[in-house]
């Protein structure tokens, strides 16, 4: 077993003081890089080998059950030998099915319950609304959801919804709830706000149970304190309410998803609602240079909901931060991919270690058609490329169907979108009658205009002569007027924009945001080429689809501000920087929430180990008009001394390739978090050389740190500017001498 002491011993003593705090309430705010995760396998550890309290008297809470996997595994390799499958390290929501199962019948169900799906509670809530003859299409099941999903997480029944929740589809919603609710349990079902809901109401209700599990559970651990929403908190604090053994780990300054029910508060408040606090400050960030951080602090402290804390860096000051000012996206989205060039072909950055963040997913679309027409790869994590997202392929069907009406994949894709009153059934039986007359889809859709008898009911004869007689307009508008006047004609005449949901929905304000960054799409495509046509477009854009398909390997990352938390990069882009934009006018004015566009900023700050570049335009397309916008405020936020202009940037770059091509020996190492293990240094005659500077063509400069072997087993060990140390078998590494060059701006 190892020497626990030593791994204290390699804490620092921040850390070391939140591991051996056993007893009583304790907040460790945990900056960012900080090692928190660290710190809770420790406190984890230390409470089993050094406090001997058995594995299962201990509870700790994560968001993702990939992350209690994680911290499982880091525990085990830290008390080997203990029994650490009996730890409940899991998700809120993976621990309570657990105890509902167990206490089924103090909620009114069975120990075999089921758990409904998205799938089923849409099905549920469609049931619902035809039940009470709520008019198709009048409201989408989807809000109805969300209300019923929001109204649990605040622990309300229909009633208490009814009174405090305002929203536009509340009058209606709250009727459909109560009903959903009740047809629910007969049916023995829950979804799955209900797993942490009724185990808080059996907590409630039942204080037998609830001093079993609190004593069950004498030690009680949560990460990312400050994303939990008020169900949680109120079932943490009912399991802590016996023992007062909670400890609670986050940062106010990553506070980012209130619109998803996140209370700032849970965390603002701990040390009132729970006396004695022990407050620990995680301020050591192993993650970024001083620079860096400095301007994320500088930024976050104009916010007032903070607990504070001066996050600081052994890592020394780093370069400036750059920005980036371009005419407009596309002159911006070239200067940040052709940035992305050098960093990746001279500087040797992996393309994973570089990353392009953005306030909503809409402005992805011109930094991915820069990425393509470069030939870089790239990847959007946590959302579908801009093309693949399904209101832009409906729209795109619609185009594919002015230009050519029997186009089947397209024709069946929107034939129902929004909806006509052609239903499935309709559908089926007309591919059915296409494929027996071996025709089009659009054929027999005509061949059955008149005919009362054939597949279609009246209504869906009526919705589908409709489409057609649109169809044939299009095509004829289409033939004088340019690509975007079309889709905007057929967006009029459709109400496509309409039939996404309410201005309140944010998945279709999302959505609308994607419609309007395709009509600017197509008209950049008519402004870079006026004479092009509709099936010029659409055949660009089938290529870049293929395209897409193939991309392998190394790829930069493309995400939301929101995806990127817990994310980390060597270099970061953060685009868009411009008011209304970020922060955003939608936020604040629908949540009133200034400071959590601003916390959204600092995230996306810290994520950043080595360079960071602020990108904005003069002017940018938005809604399908152009936008001439200010500098975002948090621009103005950022001490100037810590920033350069991207001319200054090229220039020091410059002088940097001219130095190190002078003086091999000057290089700039990438932060390791832990060490590795040494290899071999010997000199060898030959090609190589120890100390020789060297490139690689897809892993950049580097310097020659050892070589071994001889003939075809000799290896050439590398340690890259990018940070990566390698072996690399001389024969066939493709390595070669450095040597100075322009660079490619």
């Amino acid at each position: 077993m190892p020497d626990f002491q030593q791994l204290i011993d390699n804490l620092n003593p921040a850390q070391r003081e939140a591991v051996t705090t056993a007893d009583g309430p304790l907040l460790v705010i945990a900056g960012a890089g900080s090692g928190k995760t660290r710190v809770i396998t420790h406190r984890i550890a230390w409470l089993v080998r050094t406090m001997d309290i058995e594995p299962w008297r201990i509870f700790a809470a994560t968001f993702t059950n990939k992350a209690a996997e994680e911290m499982r595994l880091r525990v085990a390799k830290l008390v080997p030998g203990s029994d650490v499958a009996r730890l409940s390290i899991s998700t809120f929501h993976s621990l309570c099915v657990g105890i509902l199962r167990r206490e089924a019948q103090h909620a009114g169900l069975s120990p075999r319950f089921t758990i409904c799906d998205d799938a089923d509670q849409l099905a549920l809530i469609k049931d619902c609304l035809r039940g009470m003859s709520v008019p198709s299409g009048s409201i989408k099941p989807e809000q109805i959801r969300n209300y019923i999903a929001a109204a649990k997480i605040l622990m309300l029944d229909p009633d208490e919804a009814r009174r405090e929740l305002r929203w536009e589809v509340g009058p209606i919603a709250a009727d459909v709830y109560d009903m959903y609710q009740k047809r629910l349990m007969a049916g023995d079902g829950v979804d799955f706000d209900d797993l942490i809901l009724h185990v808080v109401r059996i907590f409630q209700r039942e204080p037998e149970v609830l001093a079993h599990y609190q004593h069950r559970w004498r030690y009680v651990l949560v990460d990312e304190y400050q994303d939990t929403n008020r169900v949680q908190f109120e079932f943490v604090k009912l399991l802590a309410a016996a023992h007062g053994n909670l400890c609670v780990v986050g940062d106010e300054d990553q506070s980012i998803y209130s619109w998803r029910g996140a209370e700032i508060e849970n965390l603002l408040k701990f040390p009132e609602i729970f006396p004695g606090t022990r407050i620990v400050r995680l301020e050591q960030n192993y993650r970024s240079t001083e620079t860096i951080l400095r301007a994320a602090s500088a930024v976050i402290a104009n916010n007032r909901q903070r607990l504070g804390k001066d996050l600081w860096s052994e890592r020394g000051l780093g370069e400036r931060i750059t920005m980036i000012s371009g005419y407009n996206e596309r002159d911006e989205a070239a200067i940040v991919v052709q940035t992305i060039q050098w960093l990746s072909r001279v500087r040797g950055l992996p393309l994973s270690e570089i990353a392009v963040f953005y306030r909503v997913n809409a402005l992805s679309r011109v930094v991915e058609d820069q990425l393509r027409q470069a030939g870089i790869n790239y990847r959007v994590i946590g959302g579908i490329k801009f093309y693949d997202r399904a209101e832009v392929k409906d729209l795109l069907a619609y185009l594919r169907l002015v230009v050519n009406p029997r186009d089947g994949a397209a024709l069946a894709r929107v034939i129902n979108k929004p909806a006509r009153g052609i239903g499935d059934k309709s559908v089926s039986a007309l591919f059915q009658d296409a494929a027996a007359k071996n025709v089009s889809l659009y054929d027999a859709l005509v061949a059955h205009k008149d005919d009362k008898a054939g597949a279609l009911s009246g209504k869906a004869r009526a919705g589908a002569n409709g489409f057609i007689t649109q169809l044939a307009q299009w095509s004829e508008y289409a033939e004088n007027h340019a690509p975007h006047e079309v889709l905007d004609r057929i967006l009029r005449d459709t109400a496509y924009e309409e039939a996404l949901g309410g201005d309140r929905d944010l998945e279709a304000i999302t959505r609308r945001e994607n419609v309007a960054e395709l009509v600017s799409a197509l008209e950049q495509f008519a402004e870079t080429d006026p004479d092009a046509t509709l099936s010029d477009f659409l055949e660009r854009v089938a290529l870049v689809s293929a395209q897409d398909e193939m991309t392998e390997g190394e790829a930069v990352s493309l995400m939301t501000m929101h995806c990127a938390k817990g994310l980390e990069f060597r270099a970061v882009f953060i685009i868009g920087m411009e008011d209304p934009i970020f922060p955003s006018q939608r936020a604040v004015e629908d949540q009133g929430n200034f400071e959590e566009e601003r916390r959204l900023f600092y995230v996306g700050i810290t994520r950043a180990r080595d360079l960071l570049f602020l990108s904005r335009a003069d002017s940018r397309t938005l809604h399908g008009r152009p936008c001439y916008n200010t500098p975002s405020l948090f621009l103005r936020e950022v001490p100037t001394e810590l920033l350069r202009t991207i001319d200054d940037a090229r220039r020091e770059w410059a002088e940097l390739n001219r130095q190190r091509a002078e003086r091999p020996a000057m290089r700039e190492p990438a932060p390791r978090s832990e060490p590795e293990p040494e290899i071999e240094r010997i000199a060898s005659g030959g090609k190589f050389s120890l100390g020789m500077r060297v490139t690689h063509e897809r892993l950049g400069e580097g310097e020659i740190v050892g070589i071994s072997g001889e003939g075809e087993r000799r290896k050439i060990s590398v340690k890259f500017d990018a940070g990566l140390e390698m072996e690399i078998l001389e024969r066939y590494g493709g390595l070669q001498p450095v040597e100075s060059g322009d660079l490619p701006f």
